[in-house]
């Protein structure tokens, strides 16, 4: 009995240290991130392509604010990448059929397989703001793809990087909710 009991307690060690190092890498952060048109893939960037600003001329740091229902408290970040406007664009330039006019919505995916789908309407054509405060006048920022983030007035980290951050339409606006964290896949999808 003794020595089932202690072939039971090492395979249930053996399986738990599995499952943990899968789950590990499931979300491990991203160092690059693929967009495709419509599930076929037109470009892949690094880090260090993003943050070349001889390729992405809108490379910058900006400041996100957005209201965060679960804890019922605002957040704010400050978030450095390009605007994603500026990359779809290039990873669009070299296939000849369709350009940004002809994409309706834009699905982001974490490298653990959690996903957003949002309007490309709402993502890149509305105007949205940063919020000092709840009530105060906003400051139109653009959707960017973000290579480092931070609270805002503290340090810039890559950790959890690449992800997403855009503005909020009015100060109540839940973005958070659709910040993606290590960001490994963007489909452009045109129907």
């Amino acid at each position: 009995m003794k020595m089932k009991g202690i072939k039971l307690l090492s395979i249930l060690f053996v399986m738990s240290l599995v499952i943990c190092l899968t789950s590990a890498a499931a979300f491990a952060d991203t160092t690059s991130v693929t967009v495709k048109l419509n599930d076929s893939t037109l470009d892949s960037y690094t880090s260090t392509q993003l943050n070349n600003t001889s390729i992405f001329s809108t490379t910058a740091s900006h400041d996100y604010s957005t209201y965060d229902e679960c804890h019922d408290r605002y957040r704010y970040y400050t978030a450095y990448g390009p605007e994603m406007e500026q990359v779809f664009n290039d990873a669009l330039t070299n296939q000849g059929q369709y350009d940004l006019d002809d994409v309706v919505s834009i699905e982001i995916t974490a490298s653990d397989n959690y996903s957003v789908t949002l309007s490309k309407s709402s993502l890149l054509d509305t105007t949205r703001y940063y919020y000092a405060t709840p009530s105060s006048q906003g400051v139109a920022v653009p959707a960017i793809i973000a290579t480092q983030y931070g609270n805002l007035g503290g340090q810039l980290s890559t950790s959890g990087c690449i992800r997403n951050f855009y503005g909020q339409t009015n100060p109540d606006d839940y973005t958070i909710l659709n910040f993606v964290q290590s960001i490994s896949e963007i489909n452009l999808i045109t129907n």
